[in-house]
Formats: structure tokens, sequence, C-alpha cells
């Protein structure tokens, strides 16, 4: 019987360490997952990043249709302009169409710049010019 009940000298007694081998596959594996790893949560983030910035889009656009709508301002022709802080990186434009004799199509259109790419979002209802106040 071998030391402390240790058979066939395999080293240290109680205990066993890794084998350089062992060592080397770990690294490996971590070299292969790691760059993976980093890579899928830099494109989550960069997803999650535009979805931040097209409902921000929607709700600005939302804002500019309902405010257009509320004060009966659709007669003033295609207007433009950039929103105040802090979405000033946003700018919009407003385009009425006829849709009938007493219907017009109201569109909003958010554009924004991402990543050096010009961003757009499109909104559009149908309002009822008609109705007299």
């Amino acid at each position: 019987m071998g030391f402390g009940g240790c058979s066939g000298g395999r080293g240290v007694v109680g205990g066993r360490g890794f084998t350089l081998v062992e060592v080397l596959a770990g690294l490996v594996l971590v070299a292969i997952v790691l760059p993976v790893a980093v890579r899928a949560l830099q494109v989550g983030m960069g997803a999650g990043d535009m979805a931040r910035q097209r409902l921000e889009a929607v709700s600005l656009a939302q804002s500019k249709v309902d405010e257009i709508v509320a004060l009966r301002d659709w007669d003033r022709g295609e207007v433009s302009g950039a929103f105040d802080e802090p979405f000033e990186r946003y700018a919009y434009a407003v385009e009425l169409a006829d849709f009938d004799d007493e219907v017009r199509t109201l569109t909003v259109v958010v554009t924004w710049e991402r990543r050096g790419q010009a961003q757009a979002l499109r909104l559009a209802t149908l309002v009822d010019t008609s109705i007299e106040e």
C-alpha cells in the first residue's frame, strides 16, 4: 500500500493538479468561445440601440401627428423642422395629399442618422378636413 492510501505514485496526496494538456485545451476553448461571445454581445447592444431609436422615432412621429390633428394645422402645406431637446438628432417633415374630396392623407416622416447612414420612419393617417370646429 502506498503513502496515504494513494496507489501508483500519482503525485500529491489528497489532490490532483491539471496537466499541461488540460490547461492548453482550456485556453484553446476560451480562445474560441470568448470572441464569439463578445461579438454576440456587440450585436445585441447594436440591435437594442436601433430598437430604441426606432421607438423614439415612432413616438415623436405620433406626437407630431397628434399635434397637427389637435390644432387642425394641416392646411399649412409641407412643414419640416427638428424636434426639441433631448431629441434634437431627429428631424421631421409633414406631407399632405388628397385622398378624396373631404379626406386627406397626413404623413409625418421622421429622419435621423445612425452610424453615418440616414434612417427614416413614416407614419401616415387620414384626416377628415370637412369637419368644422
